[in-house]
């Protein structure tokens, strides 16, 4: 946005994200836009001064798009004297603005009711029912399907507690317009002191909005909106009932209840907070046809319900002494199992697992110690079996050491988790099958924490003394010692960055890192592959290299295709905030997979992990493939320009003192790693600047939008803005001079009576595209 101008945003354009800092604020001077978060959704029209909690150094509590065209007037946060000089340009500025701000207030505290109602009933209604449901169950001798999850739930008790202006505040709204207008038209000061005060009982009522939505959707979840609802099962009681003539009459009432909560809490979810809504209302309406049409929708798996519920109880009944079984299967030494119990049930007698005291320090390190000296054991183990137990299946995918150590009800959760296989874009395997590809050579270990492959650490140890040329030769082809060197020299060190909370890490599964709905947060290829298609579709070319094309047969000695190389995703077995970037290739080769590490549980976006590890590969594959020019600004490249750029901002000439300012404190933020550095304006780019929301610098816009570019539909929308338009001039340049060579390579084969390849005609449909 240009600062003290107005400035015009088309429809669809983010002006502002939640959470965003250091940014403007602005006054709506035409049109409507919206303003979001994950509880609540508001449009506002013109009059609307926004984003004065960035005076306070806050982050805007909520994301700003334009509804239709509008025009709006940006003025620096840094200071009131920009806002000031703003409300001075028209007298009635100062009242329009705090009437609108008392109109926010007021319809926020609305919708927080709203949501706040729905909640107490839901829980009120859903216990009921539930009780209800088996109660009628025993008495007529149903089957019952399996309903641990409600019978856990709580009560709403929300953390956000209401700001004692609130109530204050909302009297504003019975003062006539033109009266506050008249009133606040006489001190600019006392307008903008009024609205800080209101900004912050905004920014309150939001964050109990989203609060009050997230407990909504969850019980709505439990009793309508999923597989294994209470109102499926209800419907299937329903069935049995009337098969036996009995009464079913108040079953129906409590069907109809849910029906009915479905059109409530899609108003609420869908409409008013601006969450998607994600639930699948024509299965639930089938389901219930279904049923009155005197039907059973049912199949062999819920009519079976009591036996679906036994074999859950006999997997969790598997699990029972968990670590034993695990010890066992290992060939643990006694005496070591012995030791590690014991350190296990210090460890579950803990009042606070994260704490920084050295006698627990010293805990965590014994553990860690133990845990992968019977990892190595056990996964060594089951290669040599066709088939494992649950108990083992769990360690090596999980990290589950022991049932003692999640409550019942997480274990009851994690034995019905499934793995949705999806294997494309991504080959994503689980720690169990990655090392089995390690043993059976079908993969090569991964590079260590020094960056050696296996082949380049025997090398050194061999150099070093520490072994024989001999012993190198065996080692190369030992898959035992391999799965040892995958565990020992990357996984241990992996784990922890993995995991992310480095001070206070433990390799194992334990409750107070299951932080959220387990089903969501666990890791599948599925979800991995969906959220790396969301974030190709922005970033297209993130995964394509340019490769080597050679057909001597057909008289092509030399030309390059573009192909698309996507990694391997390897599930680590720890919950965890980070997806890691281990390496961008394998090998020597660079148009050779690279490998990414992920958490097999994460209860944090898995779509800004990605972007960030996304950001790593960029410029790890960019440093790779231009080798000792990396950066050398005379060989234009990515990290060549970026390094430039971060070297000589100081006297940058395209940037102003402010923004020098921001890129010296985005350097400290980065720590000096160029890397890091580089990934901050990275994630901005794919993040905000996608949406058409300007928040990096000229310099950089332009240099990602030459080697980052957007697909051509996202292209195309940012580049109405003249801003964007500019950015990607050069862009646009080089991809037409290179569609123009590879036409002429292409008719100069044609020349010679040689067919175009189909792979050279995709890597000019590849260039046309982009």
């Amino acid at each position: 946005m240009n600062l003290n101008s107005t400035n015009q945003v088309p429809a669809g354009t983010v002006i502002f994200e939640a959470g965003q800092e250091g940014g403007c604020i602005y006054m709506v001077l035409k049109g409507k836009v919206l303003l979001s978060s994950g509880g609540a959704g508001i449009v506002m029209g013109a009059g609307s001064l926004l984003g004065l909690e960035q005076l306070e150094g806050n982050p805007y509590p909520y994301t700003c798009s334009a509804v239709e065209d509008a025009s709006v007037y940006a003025v620096s946060a840094d200071s009131e004297k920009g806002l000031y000089a703003l409300l001075a340009a028209n007298k009635d500025y100062n009242g329009i603005t705090v009437y609108n701000h008392v109109r926010l207030v007021s319809e926020l505290s609305k919708q927080q009711g709203k949501l706040a109602e729905c909640a107490a009933s839901l829980y009120d209604d859903v216990k009921g029912f539930n009780e209800e449901f088996l109660s009628t169950a025993q008495k007529n001798g149903c089957k019952t399907g399996l309903l641990a999850e409600i019978a856990g739930i709580e009560p709403f008790a929300p953390t956000t507690r209401e700001r004692a202006d609130t109530q204050l505040i909302l009297e504003y709204s019975k003062i006539p317009y033109d009266a506050v207008k008249t009133f606040y038209g006489f001190s600019s000061k006392l307008a903008v002191e009024e609205m800080k005060r209101m900004t912050a009982c905004e920014a309150s009522l939001l964050h109990a909005c989203s609060e009050s939505a997230d407990y909504v959707e969850e019980l709505y979840m439990l009793l309508a909106g999923s597989e294994k609802s209470l109102y499926r099962n209800l419907l299937g009681l329903a069935i049995d009932l009337k098969k036996k003539g009995a009464d079913a009459s108040v079953i129906d009432d409590m069907i109809n209840a849910c029906r009915e909560y479905t059109t409530l809490v899609k108003q609420l979810i869908g409409g008013q907070t601006t969450r998607r809504w994600r639930v699948d209302e024509a299965a639930l309406d089938e389901m219930y046809e279904t049923y009155t049409g005197g039907g059973d929708f049912r199949n062999e798996n819920d009519v079976a319900g009591a036996a679906v519920e036994g074999a859950l109880a006999n997997i969790v009944n598997s699990l029972n002494n968990t670590f034993r079984q695990l010890t066992d299967f290992g060939d643990y030494p006694d005496d070591k199992a012995d030791e590690f119990e014991k350190l296990l049930k210090q460890f579950a007698e803990l009042p606070d697992k994260g704490s920084t005291d050295e006698a627990v320090r010293k805990l965590r390190k014994s553990i860690t110690e133990h845990y992968y000296d019977l990892y190595k054991r056990v996964a060594l183990n089951s290669f040599t079996q066709p088939k494992v137990s649950k108990a083992v299946e769990l360690f090596l995918d999980m990290g589950l050491v022991s049932e003692k150590l999640v409550t019942p009800d997480e274990l009851l959760q994690i034995v019905q988790l499934k793995k949705t296989a999806v294997s494309s874009p991504c080959t994503v395997y689980s720690m169990s099958e990655w090392l089995r590809a390690v043993y059976n050579e079908e993969q090569e270990p991964s590079r260590n924490d020094l960056g050696q492959d296996y082949a380049e650490a025997l090398r050194e140890q061999k150099k070093t003394g520490q072994i024989t040329e001999e012993e190198a030769k065996e080692l190369m082809s030992d898959p035992v010692k391999k799965v040892e060197y995958e565990i020992n020299n990357v996984m241990v060190h992996a784990n922890r960055v993995v995991n992310g909370q480095l001070s206070i890490f433990v390799p194992m599964l334990y409750s107070d890192q299951l932080a959220g709905d387990i089903d969501k947060g666990y890791m599948t290829s599925k979800r991995l592959n969906f959220a790396v298609e969301d974030i190709t579709a922005i970033d297209f070319s993130v995964f394509c290299r340019e490769a080597l094309f050679v057909d001597e047969e057909n008289g092509i000695e030399r030309e390059y295709e573009m192909k698309n190389v996507y990694p391997n995703f390897i599930i680590y077995p720890i919950a965890g905030e980070n997806v890691v970037m281990w390496q961008e290739i394998t090998g020597r080769k660079r148009d050779s997979e690279g490998r990414f590490f992920a958490p097999a549980f994460t209860f944090v976006n898995l779509n800004d992990m990605l972007i960030r590890s996304f950001g790593h590969f960029r410029w790890a594959l960019c440093k790779t493939i231009q080798g000792v020019n990396w950066n050398n600004i005379q060989v234009r490249s990515l990290t060549a320009e970026y390094s430039d750029y971060i070297q000589f901002y100081k006297k940058n000439h395209d940037l102003s003192d402010e923004w020098k300012e921001k890129v010296k404190l985005q350097i400290q933020r980065g720590r000096n790693n160029l890397r890091q550095v580089f990934t901050l304006d990275y994630e901005v780019w794919v993040k905000a600047e996608s949406t058409g929301s300007v928040r990096l610098n000229k310099v950089v816009r332009e240099m990602l939008a030459t080697y980052c570019p957007f697909g051509a539909s996202i292209r195309e929308a940012v580049c109405r803005q003249p801003i964007f338009e500019g950015a990607f001039a050069r862009s646009n340049r080089e991809r037409a001079k290179k569609v123009h060579e590879l036409e002429l390579r292409h008719k100069a084969l044609e020349a010679k009576g040689i067919e175009v390849p189909e792979a050279l005609v995709r890597t000019l449909e590849f260039y046309k595209s982009m």
